[in-house]
């Protein structure tokens, strides 16, 4: 899975400079850009759209566990639960299931000890479109594009 990692994170202290192979613990956010309701029969998945974006179709159930708050949910796809950047209200019945396409990121509000946080293996960093061996507490660029596959089940 591809995600956008934002440069201020590391600068910050948030996340650890980061080498290919290295964990990283970590929730990831999507984008709103379309939501609907996931028809009928449909499968739960998770699908890469366009990655120059980081942009991905995630069809799953909401959730609103009560560590949220109020008003606040996630979707839940092949075992991945993603916060929505904007997530306004849940979807209206009868949505019992949702599909939403936007790009992902990793948030700084879920990173570490975060009920939504898992455990990642960063497979590839890429630096705009030239693939990088690891970014430095002082990165060169301020973006960078992670590709992450889950540890966990």
């Amino acid at each position: 899975m591809r995600v956008d990692l934002e440069a201020w994170l590391i600068e910050d202290g948030k996340i650890e400079p980061l080498r290919k192979g290295d964990t990283l613990v970590c929730g990831v956010e999507i984008a709103i850009e379309e939501l609907a309701p996931l028809p009928v029969g449909q499968p739960h998945r998770v699908s890469l759209l366009d990655a120059e974006r980081f942009a991905y179709e995630v069809a799953g159930r909401p959730l609103h566990p009560d560590w949220l708050g109020r008003g606040l949910w996630v979707v839940e796809a092949e075992g991945i639960q993603f916060w929505p950047a904007t997530p306004g209200p849940m979807p209206p019945a009868p949505a019992s299931e949702v599909r939403i396409v936007g790009p992902l990121s990793v948030p700084w509000q879920h990173v570490g000890g975060s009920p939504l946080a898992r455990q990642w293996r960063v497979t590839r960093i890429l630096r705009e479109s030239t693939e990088v061996d690891h970014i430095a507490r002082w990165p060169d660029a301020r973006r960078y594009a992670l590709d992450l596959e889950t540890t966990a089940t």
